[in-house]
């Protein structure tokens, strides 16, 4: 097992990595963009709930009009924020709908390098050289192009202890000193066949403090709306935070990366991935960092 931080090293680090890459704040462009995030972030922004962000504590760009397709003119207004995207593709449809606002699918075109240009026009491109965590300069642990053959692979058996550690090359080996961290194999997805990982089942089961129609209710604090469905399997994988190497159990799902590093404080061990800030920057190579 890799040597692990202390709690208050760890968010140090974790601090560091974020202001990294976060280097500007956008407004929330569209009022129905600010309730989605109100409904998750508003009560972590506040102090009122300890945990992990769901979007992010700031949009990462302005409101952008992307090719869609099925949308008005063939454009839909989209916002990107750390964690994901928000997209209005039929606006002209009722906004007090929970879908009316839609979290993209980008975990599985940063896998499988094909852009959604429509529900069926496909662009496509490669695979994200991206790193799924940690230092986004440092090449050691796994890219989304990693996980790439992993799509495929048999689930493992209910109850399975996992240990197998994703390299940056898409191979996978065993690796029992991950066993100590005692993560097991969890329910099956059938329409995905893969297994949740039982410390993303239990942050997937959890209810918490959240905000809806302008009011603190306690609700679902993830589910399929902001995650999808699993697309992998879980793996293990080494990782540099903040320049330290880290364990962190790495699962894809269809709109989100989870990561459960062990070396956190207990309310930021589970996190979604930034995705948002990754697919941007594989989707506008050219553009640079939002400014």
């Amino acid at each position: 097992m890799r040597r692990t931080l202390t709690i208050a090293a760890a968010m140090l680090l974790l601090t560091s990595a974020i202001f990294a890459v976060t280097v500007s704040a956008h407004d929330i462009g569209h009022p129905a963009f600010q309730n989605e995030w109100d409904r998750h972030d508003k009560v972590v922004s506040e102090g009122i709930a300890t945990r992990s962000w769901m979007w992010g504590p700031d949009a990462y760009t302005d409101v952008l009009e992307e090719d869609y397709a099925e949308s008005p003119g063939g454009q839909r207004q989209v916002q990107y924020f750390d964690k994901a995207r928000m997209e209005i593709t039929y606006p002209n449809t009722d906004q007090d709908e929970r879908w009316y606002v839609s979290n993209g699918l980008l975990v599985v075109e940063l896998i499988t390098g094909e852009l959604q240009m429509g529900n069926t026009e496909i662009d496509p491109s490669d695979p994200a050289q991206v790193n799924v965590a940690g230092d986004p300069d440092v090449g050691i642990g796994p890219t989304y192009a990693s996980f790439t053959d992993r799509l495929d692979d048999t689930a493992f058996d209910e109850g399975d202890t996992l240990n197998q550690q994703l390299n940056r090359d898409g191979t996978v080996e065993y690796q029992p000193s991950f066993g100590a961290y005692g993560v097991t194999a969890g329910s099956l997805t059938d329409a995905t066949e893969h297994r949740i990982a039982s410390i993303f089942e239990e942050y997937l089961a959890r209810t918490g403090p959240i905000w809806v129609g302008g009011t603190q209710q306690v609700g679902e604090v993830a589910g399929v709306y902001e995650v999808g469905l699993p697309i992998t399997e879980a793996y293990w994988a080494i990782v540099f935070v903040g320049g330290a190497e880290q364990d962190v159990l790495i699962q894809c799902f269809e709109r989100r990366c989870l990561t459960y590093t062990p070396g956190n404080a207990p309310e930021w061990q589970v996190e979604m991935g930034n995705v948002g800030q990754h697919y941007y920057r594989w989707r506008y190579p050219d553009t640079g960092t939002p400014t």
